[in-house]
């Protein structure tokens, strides 16, 4: 018997056969130089200098074989997982293999595990937008059944790695890798408006799947649940939650392959994202700051804390945590007590400032007990308040412009302001007249002080009303809410 390779189904396979079989025959001579010395390092087959093919770990790019990275366009390494930042379809690299039918939105494909379907082009309809600045829109993205997913990812062999889809258990923290981190994030859409990712929406143009529905803001896990349902992750109000699925539904495809370092040994504790050369997001729920590639732990975490690029903000309001401490110099009594309130004489209100209009919208931190205080006391606070030994202030209505996004449907992980206004997700409070001595006698928990004065009698400041955040011009006596930010 005689060993020989033969090539079947695409796959390179060697055994014994006798002799006295006719088979093909190639010759081969050495040469001088193998391809990886002529072509460079990775190279498996090469004309001259020029590399044709690679091996496991490189990709081809202009006749040269790079080691796969996981960066660029893309891809995103997620810990020790390298990502399609994009879906199936969508991308340069991240083509839908053969044996998938690929139709445009609006058209039907009969979803089934032998017909397996995508859907390409304007899946959102008309609710959807680039809120994040991206270039991937969250209105055009192609989305399949779990079948045609399922198999794509299987059968996308770029850089000759195994792709698959994600576990269910990989998925959990991806919400944190992609809200807010723009072109350095997963770039997931989220199914609401007005949040920091990409907005997109169920929508009827996936004739054939399940509902007829197109569902991008749904991402695909490789989780069964029996032989015809799969578990998901849905990306909306900025949060991120699971559920079970029939395999028909069209939801995002994206697929993933081991890395051989995780993004925290390459790079350092803390780093959630990255590419070959540098961290690109770090995990600021636990206090870490990205600075020259490389995380930084710092104070700015927990429930009294949070980063907002760089600047650390009090999720609560000043007086409202042990943490969170007026400073002796400024008047501090209870609601329907009389401060009387000028430039000499700061005051501040504690207690049930909005008690009679006002819940907590499932936070911990009720909009019905929210300390309130005069200008003069917020800035007088903010500016003798040296936590993690830094200073602080009040922010400046530039910073203060886009905190919205930040509170609104993250609750407890979020800055926690409360609404003027019921019904938006958000812990309700009231204007109220429970201040005695402040502008009107009035509390308005839902009003932030801001750090620029407008001359002797008025600042700067934010109203939170309805789920809108206007800019406002107030005189100083009011009293509105208090928030400290410290520059990182």
């Amino acid at each position: 018997d005689m060993f020989y390779y033969h090539l079947g189904l695409g796959v390179w396979n060697g055994e014994y056969e006798d002799h006295s079989y006719a088979f093909s025959v190639r010759c081969v001579a050495n040469m001088p130089q193998s391809c990886a010395q002529k072509a460079g390092t990775g190279c498996l087959s090469c004309d001259g200098n020029t590399c044709l093919s690679c091996g496991t770990g490189y990709v081809l790019k202009n006749g040269k074989c790079k080691l796969f990275d996981c960066s660029g366009d893309d891809f995103i390494q997620v810990g020790n997982l390298c990502v399609t930042k994009k879906n199936m379809g969508d991308g340069t690299e991240l083509t839908i293999p053969s044996g998938v039918n690929v139709v445009n939105a609006g058209s039907t494909c009969n979803s089934s595990s032998t017909n397996k379907c995508c859907w390409s082009g304007n899946t959102s309809g008309t609710q959807c937008d680039n809120s994040d600045s991206t270039n991937y829109s969250g209105c055009n993205r192609t989305v399949c059944d779990h079948y045609a997913a399922d198999y794509s990812c299987k059968n996308f062999n770029y850089a000759g790695k195994t792709w698959r889809l994600p576990t269910l258990a990989e998925m959990n923290n991806w919400g944190k890798a992609s809200i807010g981190k723009e072109t350095n994030g997963l770039q997931f859409c989220d199914g609401y408006q007005g949040y920091i990712s990409n907005w997109c929406n169920d929508v009827s143009k996936c004739s054939g799947a399940n509902n007829n529905n197109c569902s991008p803001n749904d991402v695909w896990s490789s989780t069964l649940n029996g032989t015809n349902n799969a578990y998901d992750y849905g990306f909306g109000l900025n949060t991120q939650s699971s559920a079970d699925n029939i395999r028909t539904r069209a939801f995002s495809t994206r697929c993933v392959t081991e890395m051989p370092y995780s993004c925290e040994s390459k790079h350092g504790a803390g780093c959630l994202t990255c590419n070959g050369s540098q961290c690109l997001a770090c995990d600021t729920d636990n206090g870490y700051v990205l600075k020259d590639g490389k995380c930084q732990s710092t104070f700015c975490k927990g429930a009294d804390f949070m980063l907002i690029g760089n600047l650390c903000v009090t999720r609560k309001n000043m007086g409202d945590s042990t943490t969170l401490k007026i400073p002796s110099g400024v008047n501090v009594v209870n609601v329907y007590s009389t401060c009387n309130s000028s430039s000499s004489n700061r005051c501040c209100w504690k207690g049930g400032t909005s008690v009679g209009g006002c819940d907590s919208a499932g936070s911990s931190y009720s909009g019905c007990y929210r300390t309130v205080c005069d200008w003069w006391a917020a800035d007088y606070t903010c500016n003798n308040f040296n936590y993690g030994g830094k200073t602080w202030r009040l922010p400046l209505i530039p910073e203060a412009n886009n905190w919205l996004k930040y509170t609104k449907g993250l609750k407890d992980n979020g800055l926690q302001l409360c609404d003027g206004l019921s019904g938006y997700g958000l812990s309700r409070c009231a204007g109220l007249g429970y201040c005695p001595g402040a502008y009107l006698n009035t509390c308005y928990a839902f009003d932030i002080w801001g750090g620029e004065y407008n001359g002797s009698s008025s600042s700067y400041s934010y109203s939170l009303m309805g789920s809108q955040l206007g800019q406002g011009n107030s005189t100083s006596p009011y009293a509105f809410t208090v928030r400290c930010v410290t520059e990182l």
